[in-house]
């Protein structure tokens, strides 16, 4: 593969554990590995600097950025896909600007630790994807996981749009008005997929570009992530529940 394309949108959080992992992912799935990062302009209490951002991306292509005002939304769904549509328009001016077209491109969270499997990757065509098999597993409904989005540059222009899809918007007012609790944004995912006839490459949930993940949550120690997928797990699991204990 020529050029990837990483869009890493979401809340800042442990972008700064998380960016090592991150980067030994990405950094040798290409020839060049272009990155882009969105973010909310507040973590919590934390305000997020330009500095807070490029300081962790020495030696990497950071092709663009931007932090955003936090959006009154209310649900994470709608949060996330906004950011997800703002990276998209960032990745599509270079690629306009510059008249090219990325291999792939992948969409993550700044928060995310994953393992690489050691698989060479297949190319997603158009229309193709690999985020997961859509699996009828909530509460007997379609659901698919959110947190990983690979595939060629155009489909993600289609998949980045997801943040105007009007069933997911009418079907948000409708649960308030009902009294309903929100669907889940695994389910608006699934139905946004289905409905744009988008197809997955994976042939089961763990048929996917990592052998494990987690996200790595505040004041997660960065050491724990040399442990084997079975220890982290439980580490996780572990340092959870003290959380909420």
């Amino acid at each position: 593969m020529k050029r990837l394309a990483v869009l890493l949108v979401g809340e800042y959080r442990t972008w700064p554990i998380a960016s090592a992992a991150i980067f030994n992912f990405f950094n040798n799935r290409a020839e060049q590995v272009d990155y882009y990062f969105v973010t909310w302009d507040k973590s919590g209490e934390q305000l997020i600097t330009d500095a807070d951002i490029t300081d962790y991306f020495q030696n990497k292509n950071l092709i663009a950025y931007k932090r955003v005002p936090v959006k009154n939304e209310n649900h994470t769904y709608y949060k996330q896909t906004y950011l997800a549509k703002v990276a998209n328009i960032l990745k599509r001016t270079a690629e306009q600007t510059q008249e090219f077209v990325y291999d792939q491109v992948v969409e993550t969270r700044p928060d995310m630790f994953l393992r690489p499997n050691g698989l060479e990757w297949k190319l997603c065509p158009d229309f193709y994807h690999r985020i997961s098999i859509i699996d009828e597993c909530y509460l007997g409904e379609p659901w698919m996981l959110d947190l990983y989005y690979r595939s060629s540059s155009l489909t993600n222009d289609i998949l980045s749009n997801r943040y105007y899809n009007c069933v997911s918007k009418f079907n948000d007012s409708a649960n308030q008005i009902s009294g309903s609790t929100f669907r889940s944004h695994h389910w608006y995912l699934a139905r946004y997929v289905m409905d744009h006839n988008l197809i997955s490459m994976c042939n089961s949930m763990s048929d996917v570009d990592y052998e494990f993940y987690t996200v790595i949550r505040p004041n997660f120690p960065a050491e724990s992530l040399s442990l084997s997928n079975k220890e982290l797990w439980q580490y996780g699991e572990d340092w959870r529940l003290k959380q909420n204990a």
